[in-house]
């Protein structure tokens, strides 16, 4: 079940635009080795976060 599953991960995780670990997006319940998506808002919230870490990035950068 376990390679099944990382399998999985390593697919989604190449589809993802965003530049972060596939574990974000889906967490494996480790009871059933099922994926679990995460709901809509907590998608929001990371992408956020997401975002104003590019942000500060960019203007580490620009000071460099």
């Amino acid at each position: 079940v376990l390679d099944k599953v990382e399998i999985l991960q390593n697919k989604t995780c190449h589809k993802t635009t965003l530049k972060t670990p596939y574990k974000l997006f889906f967490a494996v319940d480790p009871f059933t080795g099922k994926q679990k998506t995460m709901k809509e808002t907590e998608k929001q919230k990371l992408r956020s976060r997401i975002e104003k870490n590019n942000q500060t990035n960019l203007m580490k950068e620009n000071k460099k």
